[in-house]
């Protein structure tokens, strides 16, 4: 644990979130609007995870602490019971089984879609990635705005980064695309594990000897 704790320690640390937000300012509804995130430096960028836990779950428990020292072997008697066929048959009488056409019929039903709603085009990416775009078949005007998250992914040996988050709006009924440049700067600071060691090690030296 000591020689990957740097590692375990990085994986703590959260990777940078951006937020751009827009909204349909205009007096009408955008028709087939797409907007569309570009990355522009040495880094990539993600999708916001399904649920906004996603991130913390992920990091959750990495490092917690030195594992106790195993338990002495010990025998112990174990019994095994195993229920007789018409057990079986009894308990699973009582269940109620969907017919297999009831069953098709679940698994083709389509996804409803919302017209005024964002879904990702033409997925939602589970990887790190140059560009990912997002459609609304008919984007409101004079409502409340959007917010669009996701997250910057990068080389963690890099000491510095310098680039550009780009925002590109197209709609159907839009004369001219709209574009805006977030301006993306991630500095690199170097610090030290011994204080995270050593209270690791000074909380394992209190769990065993129970002080």
């Amino acid at each position: 644990m000591l020689t990957n704790l740097h590692a375990a320690l990085q994986a703590k640390v959260p990777r940078p979130e951006f937020v751009i937000t827009a909204s349909n300012v205009g007096t009408k509804p955008a028709q087939d609007a797409l907007i569309k995130f570009i990355a522009q430096g040495r880094f990539q960028i993600c999708a916001e995870p399904y649920s906004d836990t996603l991130e913390a779950e992920e990091r959750k428990d990495t490092v917690e602490g030195f594992p106790q020292p195993p338990q002495a072997p010990a025998g112990q008697w174990t019994s095994v019971l195993v229920p007789s066929i018409p057990a079986l048959g009894k308990a699973f009488s009582g269940l109620d089984i969907p017919d297999i056409g009831d069953l098709d019929w679940a698994l083709a039903s389509p996804h409803r879609h919302d017209p005024n709603s964002f879904y990702y085009k033409p997925n939602r990416p589970t990887e790190p990635t140059d560009w990912f775009s997002l459609k609304c078949t008919q984007w409101r005007h004079r409502t409340e705005a959007e917010d669009f998250r996701g997250f910057i992914d990068f080389d963690t040996d890099m000491e510095e980064i310098d680039g550009a988050i780009k925002c590109e709006i197209h709609a159907g009924n839009l004369a001219k695309p709209m574009n805006w440049i977030i301006p993306v700067r991630i500095r690199r600071k170097m610090i030290s594990v011994e204080p995270t060691s050593r209270e690791m090690l000074r909380r394992l030296q209190e769990s065993s000897t129970g002080t």
